[in-house]
């Protein structure tokens, strides 16, 4: 899946990202993955730093000074070569089928942003992702 990036924004708490990062992988390992980074204090930087040099398909941005989360998704989106761009937190557990969801709806024309969609949180005039094992 080539024409995908995932862009996942973290702060602290490397191993919840690396599970992030380690999920998608195992089901998308030549995805193109950006880690967007604020300001972690842990071993964030060291981790994030020392994946994105063996693989060359992880890139790492760091951010420092105030916290900011849609500055830390429009670096990671700024970033992206690819058609489709899908902004993460790094809480995530990405599942099979999930990017090719997220790929089908991107592609109409008529849809900019789409969301995964559970029983947690109701998206008012969102495009729900059917296929995705939950």
């Amino acid at each position: 899946m080539t024409d995908i990036t995932v862009v996942i924004t973290c702060h602290n708490l490397v191993r919840i990202t690396a599970l992030c990062v380690a999920s998608l992988r195992l089901h998308y390992p030549h995805v193109k993955i950006i880690l967007v980074d604020h300001e972690s204090h842990d071993e964030t930087e060291t981790w994030a730093k020392r994946l994105a040099k063996k693989s060359r398909n992880v890139h790492y941005i760091r951010i420092d000074g105030p916290r900011n989360l849609a500055k830390s998704w429009n670096l990671g989106v700024e970033a992206c070569t690819t058609r489709y761009c899908v902004v993460s937190n790094n809480d995530v557990v990405f599942t099979n089928g999930v990017l090719e969801a997220f790929r089908r709806e991107l592609s109409k024309a008529d849809v900019a942003v789409t969301l995964p969609q559970d029983n947690n949180v109701s998206l008012a005039g969102m495009t729900r992702l059917d296929g995705v094992r939950k």
